[in-house]
């Protein structure tokens, strides 16, 4: 019989993703590994109160507590035991590949919010990391010609437009939001290549991968926000709502 301590984080991650492979193509935390690191630098360096209303604080706060519960008893391990497994370089070409797949949902932001030279050097990258870099596995274009990805989503694409945050939601496993940042990622997931794919195993199958490869970036980020902070609900938010704000900025 095998061990069920073995099957049963296995089953959570996989609903987990399940979850997530409805809603959004960017899984759990954030698109990119360094993301988390991003928020937090945020939240140290402008330690305010932000002005999105959250007038569904209870709901939030049991999501908040049940994401924490999830993610320290099943998806941190799951991390772990990946991370302890795959040899870095591996990861690091996965986390390429699906950096590359990202490209349409930053080619269309970058058009949509009028960032012409932007949409071209996603095209660039986009050509160039999937011919010379082996569908997207290398970054040739990063490394050798120093052309950078233009990190642009749905939902900063409408803040550019002045479309207001609305309320502060945290969903269950994909953590922190607004509305309307959730409307952004529904937008999102319809020019996620992998939603178009007629096999739920792959598709499910790719949400895992990706969340454990992200995951285990960052395993020790959030347990020093929640050790750190005096209230890491409120810290968590501050810093979430912040980031977001800049990166619209930019």
């Amino acid at each position: 019989m095998k061990n069920p301590k073995i099957i049963v984080p296995i089953l959570f991650v996989i609903i987990f993703c399940c979850f997530s492979a409805i809603i959004s193509p960017s899984i759990a935390f954030s698109e990119e590994p360094e993301e988390f690191s991003e928020l937090m630098d945020e939240y140290e360096e402008k330690n305010e109160q932000t002005q999105v209303a959250d007038p569904l604080y209870w709901y939030n706060y049991g999501v908040f507590k049940f994401n924490d519960k999830m993610y320290n008893w099943f998806i941190e391990p799951a991390a772990n035991g990946y991370k302890f497994v795959v040899p870095d370089e591996i990861r690091s070409c996965v986390g390429n590949f699906f950096t590359n797949l990202f490209f349409p949902i930053r080619f269309i932001n970058n058009l949509l919010q009028g960032d012409f030279k932007g949409a071209g050097t996603e095209v660039g990258i986009f050509f160039i990391n999937t011919t010379a870099g082996g569908l997207g596995l290398g970054q040739v274009a990063q490394e050798a010609l120093d052309l950078q990805i233009s990190d642009e989503d749905f939902g900063q694409t409408l803040g550019k437009y002045h479309v207001g945050e609305g309320i502060y939601i945290v969903w269950p496993f994909l953590g922190p939001s607004t509305l309307r940042d959730t409307l952004g990622m529904v937008g999102d997931s319809l020019l996620y290549p992998l939603n178009y794919v007629d096999a739920p195993e792959v598709v499910i199958g790719s949400k895992v991968l990706y969340s454990i490869n992200s995951t285990s970036y960052r395993i020790d980020d959030y347990n020093t926000l929640r050790k750190g902070a005096i209230d890491p609900y409120t810290a968590l938010k501050n810093g979430y709502i912040q980031q977001r704000q800049v990166k619209i900025k930019e």
